[in-house]
């Protein structure tokens, strides 16, 4: 789980650079454990389409293949990011910068991590391999949840979980709110033998939201 949480710390740096710049925003930053090397991001700008709504509904009842085997990454197709192996797609808001995250290892595997940086948005789609000797394979999402939570300081205010559906699919939701400022939402499914984690970074008073992200999920183009 520690690259997990370096990751993670990355994302909240960025967004917190951000906030710190808003008037006002005065407040004790959240512990940085450490952050990525610049030798494991590679940075690209994109200016597209803008963000759209997502076809599929979670009452689609289409049958869709049973995903198994190896992470495999996906790619971007201008702002929407396809995962043929994971079958989804989703589509960020225009004017994005999307990094790619070289894997610190083989238990976790990284999509992407971008940024909307006029809302000061941070959104990450990763995986950890459930065959890690410090996981079982039995575990569900809300337990993977609880690992998550327990790594936060006493000045974090932690939701309980929910359900929520997003393109025809179940998430394990649950949110963390840093000093009143500060809001990570998590979004956990199970994907082969690995925890999906789609997570959002983003100020309380931001004017973009997970939710408005989610409702582009859709299942992979090719497999429709």
């Amino acid at each position: 789980m520690q690259s997990f949480r370096i990751y993670l710390t990355a994302a909240l740096t960025s967004c917190m650079l951000h906030i710190l710049a808003m008037p006002g925003a005065a407040f004790a930053q959240p512990q940085i454990i450490q952050l990525p090397s610049s030798s494991d991001i590679i940075l690209t700008t994109e200016e597209n389409a803008p963000i759209q709504a997502a076809a599929v509904s979670a009452s689609d009842e289409t049958e869709r293949p049973e995903i198994i085997g190896d992470y495999k990454a996906g790619k971007w197709n201008g702002n929407t990011y396809i995962n043929r192996w994971a079958d989804y797609q989703i589509t960020l808001p225009e004017n994005c910068q999307k990094e790619s995250i070289a894997s610190s290892s083989l238990r976790s595997h990284y999509d992407f991590l971008a940024l909307i940086p006029k809302v000061g948005v941070n959104v990450r789609i990763s995986y950890d391999d459930l065959k890690d000797k410090t996981l079982d394979l039995s575990i569900t999402e809300e337990e993977f949840g609880e690992i998550l939570m327990q790594e936060q300081g006493f000045d974090s205010e932690i939701s309980d979980f929910e359900t929520a559906t997003y393109g025809g699919r179940d998430y394990t939701h649950f949110t963390i709110t840093h000093q009143d400022q500060l809001i990570q939402s998590f979004y956990l499914r199970r994907v082969s033998h690995y925890m999906m984690v789609i997570s959002f970074t983003h100020a309380v008073v931001s004017e973009l939201h997970a939710e408005d992200i989610l409702n582009t999920l859709t299942y992979a183009d090719d497999l429709r």
